[in-house]
């Protein structure tokens, strides 16, 4: 997935290809108890008139919740956090909207493994196009120490060429495939750093700046 800095994204499409590719491609390709205790005196004897003893209660045990760690870098609320305004404005000038409905793919990754990290994680899904031959998905997912070293080594053992890039982990790939006699273009572009994993699958769409944009954006210092 190439990508470089320029003050507006770029990109090509491959316009021969059917709408609804997207699918079609993707198939080829792959509670605490409380205890009451009733204490008798030591001398029991009667001492001249019965004396009532009183229960003694103990204290209710009470149930602490462990805290759970906070993330070192929260995911954003929403996509519109997670790309410069700009940049939106400029994607969606162009016929790529932000999470069209008619977009179906969920999981940024082709790869059962991974996708199945994402889909039990904190996950936000940002998809740009819709119901067409060209678009992208991102998952910008919450994980923990042990998904790091998961998702990496699952990554190189794919074959992703894998680099350090702004203070990460960038591990990229890309292909071409045929499809009834035409050529399309799929790539994935993942990104660790943190406790956040921006996992990218696209298809004839590669936006200059997308992931070093997003990188930006959600560690802005």
């Amino acid at each position: 997935m190439s990508e470089t800095t320029q003050a507006r994204p770029r990109w090509r499409a491959w316009p021969w290809v059917a709408g609804g590719v997207l699918a079609a491609v993707l198939a080829v390709a792959a509670g605490a108890v409380t205890t009451l205790v009733t204490r008798e005196p030591s001398d029991a004897r009667p001492t001249g008139s019965a004396q009532t003893q009183t229960p003694v209660q103990t204290p209710e045990p009470v149930a602490t919740t462990p805290t759970a760690p906070q993330p070192v870098t929260p995911i954003p609320a929403a996509c519109t956090d997670a790309y410069a305004p700009e940049y939106i404005e400029a994607l969606e000038a162009d016929g790529y909207p932000l999470n069209d409905p008619t977009f179906v793919l969920e999981v940024g990754t082709r790869d059962d493994q991974l996708g199945a990290i994402i889909s039990a994680s904190p996950t936000l899904r940002c998809t740009w196009g819709g119901a067409s031959e060209s678009g992208l998905i991102t998952n910008v997912t919450q994980i923990i120490a042990d998904q790091r070293s998961t998702i990496e080594a699952r990554l190189r053992e794919l074959g992703f060429s894998c680099y350090p890039e702004q203070e990460g982990l960038r591990c990229v790939t890309q292909e071409r495939i045929e499809t009834d006699g035409q050529s399309s273009y799929i790539g994935e572009s993942h990104f660790l750093r943190d406790d956040v994993w921006l996992a990218t699958l696209w298809i004839n769409f590669t936006p200059d700046d997308y992931t070093p944009g997003m990188v930006r954006t959600i560690w802005p210092s």
